[in-house]
């Protein structure tokens, strides 16, 4: 006889990629992620009840020479 084991996951998780403006980094050498913008997005979802599992910044590649931070953010929260 098998066992049937049914798995029903208590979380759920949400990506997202913030990075900082393109023109900014071609026409001035770097710009920088608007920490306003960052800031908005965080308390928005924390207002939906997610919460912050894992923030990193990395370094993206733009057409040939150029390269733009980005932020990526997983954010979890309890199903309903």
């Amino acid at each position: 006889m098998e066992k049937v084991i049914s798995y029903k996951p208590k979380q759920e998780y949400n990506v997202i990629h913030v990075q900082e403006g393109f023109f900014g980094v071609i026409f001035f050498g770097q710009s920088g992620i608007n920490t306003q913008a960052l800031e908005d997005t965080l308390n928005n979802y924390a207002k939906k009840g997610w919460y912050v599992v894992e923030m990193f910044v990395e370094k993206r590649r733009k057409l040939l020479f150029w390269g733009v931070d980005s932020v990526t953010i997983v954010f979890a929260r309890d199903k309903e």
